[in-house]
């Protein structure tokens, strides 16, 4: 749970590109237009972001994220499908769709392709013309980012702080769905994976009295978003109420089987624990992505700003309710994790330590 990484809870299916790090572009591009920008901006790197022209509904990608392979089989990630370029994937359906979703935008006309220095003659043309303070420093910091993107109007100028709209935004091995994974409404999340069934069994009949199979893999590995959602809401929330007809329930248990009941049994069961479903789960709660990317804990700072209070945090293989105890700018120093952050995973769902994971994205409602 890239927040959910699922590949992690499946240790029998790894993938060739599983968690691969993609380096920010070095060249500097001989473009004259550019120098524009790098006076606002101090930025002396190739421009190598997203980019959305709101007029057209059209994105500009650089050449370096669209040459990112996934493994792609047309409608899922999988180990066994051949490598495909993300330019590729997100030309068509259903990758387009999957796309915008993890741009969190509403429409998404078509995707173009722009060599990274060619694509920083757009951003020159939003550059700080008022010489505002601030301006330049945001273009700055999501100038050499696959995980931002830049909404921007054609032939427009973007004079203000304000109008500079830069979002964040999900990798393709996010917005990617894989095969789906959870048992169907009905099965109690608790028991033994299908996978495993058989295994059980067995263990079961080798000791009479003594069954052993509680050792073996469990659906509550898959539950950590609902964990982590209900442990900031509370079991008894509103949402876990409905979904358990309306009696709250009692236990941790009790509302994330309910509210796995009530996923599960829409029209199109809704795949929670898949990171590809994770904007619309978090819509659904009220909570808006804050930060995208790959980062230490305690390279935080200076990435992103987070007031003390309760958060969603999505780190490499779990997903988990995390209270900010202090305010983290960008001059903050942290000498040790757990001064500034408390993490809240179920023992029986997450037994790792979660500082040393990176951090992928965080949730705030």
């Amino acid at each position: 749970m890239s927040y959910h990484d699922r590949r992690l809870r499946r240790a029998e299916r790894p993938r060739a590109s599983e968690d691969v790090e993609h380096p920010e572009p070095s060249a500097r591009p001989d473009v004259a237009d550019l120098l524009a920008l790098q006076r606002t901006a101090g930025n002396q790197a190739v421009i190598a972001r997203l980019m959305l022209d709101q007029a057209t509904n059209q994105v500009k990608i650089p050449q370096s994220y669209a040459d990112r392979k996934v493994r792609w089989d047309g409608t899922k990630q999988d180990s066994t499908a051949g490598e495909r370029r993300v330019a590729d994937v997100v030309a068509v359906k259903p990758g387009l769709e999957h796309f915008k979703e993890g741009l969190g935008v509403p429409h998404v006309a078509g995707v173009t392709t722009v060599a990274d220095a060619a694509l920083g003659l757009e951003g020159a043309r939003t550059s700080d013309s008022s010489k505002q303070k601030g301006l330049g420093g945001r273009f700055k910091e999501a100038a050499v980012d696959h995980h931002r993107l830049l909404q921007h109007t054609s032939g427009e100028k973007t004079a203000t702080l304000a109008d500079a709209t830069i979002t964040p935004v999900m990798a393709p091995e996010d917005f990617l769905p894989e095969a789906p994974d959870l048992p169907a409404a009905g099965v109690r999340v608790d028991s033994t994976r299908k996978e495993f069934e058989q295994q059980a069994a067995q263990q079961g009949s080798k000791k009479k009295g003594k069954n052993d199979a509680r050792a073996l893999p469990t659906y509550w590995e898959f539950m950590c978003v609902l964990i982590a959602l209900l442990t900031v809401e509370g079991v008894d929330c509103e949402k876990a109420t409905a979904a358990a007809d309306n009696k709250k329930p009692g236990s941790m248990l009790e509302a994330v089987q309910a509210l796995h009941d009530e996923y599960m049994r829409r029209r199109v069961p809704l795949q929670y624990d898949d990171s590809s479903a994770r904007r619309k789960v978090m819509g659904e709660w009220g909570y808006s992505m804050h930060f995208a990317g790959r980062s230490g804990w305690k390279e935080l700072p200076g990435r992103v700003t987070l007031a003390p209070g309760k958060y969603i945090f999505d780190i490499k293989g779990h997903t988990v309710a995390v209270d900010v105890l202090q305010a983290i700018g960008p001059k903050t120093k942290i000498d040790k994790e757990s001064d500034f952050f408390t993490c809240h995973s179920d023992s029986k769902n997450y037994d790792k330590n979660e500082f040393l994971e990176q951090v992928h994205y965080i949730w705030k409602k």
